[in-house]
């Protein structure tokens, strides 16, 4: 998968807010915190932002104390597992191994071998983050990750990958994705009768 969206701006007045991009993760809503992946402000009147590509490229780190201490990110192929592991004040992240025991062919995965109390993993696509567990990774916890083929669009005044939160998937936009599809833009116009905006895909390419 390697997806590229550019987002078109029809008549929208956006002012101080953006348009934001979300992506899902597989499983119950209540089990993560997402963050807005992307964010743009194209400007009214047919403006454009191409957003980063939507790839199988996941990739994973670790943080704790508040989000004070965090590992260096690392890149995990679906079906293989990194493990985070201490050694002293070092806390790190290891290179991934295939694990097809705990996880399915289109899962990436974390284990946590520390016994460091408030340990979170936050998954990222393309260096940029999606999403954490809403509960902390105990000693020996597993997280897997698996996107959905969909990504959400909403305007606001969130900050990219900053701010996590349990989100309200029905109050976003769902722009479905074809496993093929490569390229496509996403027009974003303000619906007159309801003063909301409307998110649609055009112009697709397929491979």
């Amino acid at each position: 998968m390697n997806i590229v969206l550019t987002v078109v701006n029809n008549d929208v007045n956006l002012a101080s807010q953006q348009v934001l991009a979300y992506l899902k993760p597989q499983g119950s809503n209540s089990d993560w915190l997402s963050s807005a992946w992307a964010a743009c402000s194209p400007q009214t009147g047919g403006g454009s932002s191409t957003l980063p590509a939507i790839t199988n490229d996941v990739e994973a780190y670790a943080t704790w104390s508040n989000n004070m201490n965090k590992t260096a990110m690392v890149s995990i192929p679906n079906q293989y597992m990194s493990t985070i592991s201490q050694s002293g004040n070092v806390v790190q992240l290891g290179q991934p191994v295939l694990d097809a025991t705990d996880l399915t062919a289109q899962q990436s995965g974390v284990t946590n071998t520390t016994s460091i109390t408030d340990m979170y993993v936050v998954w990222c696509v393309n260096n940029s983050s999606v999403c954490k567990p809403a509960n902390p990774m105990m000693n020996t916890g597993i997280s897997s990750f698996e996107l959905t083929q969909s990504v959400y669009f909403t305007i606001g005044s969130q900050t990219k990958t900053q701010t996590f939160i349990v989100q309200n998937w029905t109050a976003l936009s769902q722009i479905p994705l074809a496993s093929n599809l490569v390229s496509a833009d996403i027009v974003v116009a303000m619906n007159k009768s309801t003063n909301t905006p409307t998110f649609t895909i055009t112009n697709q390419k397929y491979s």
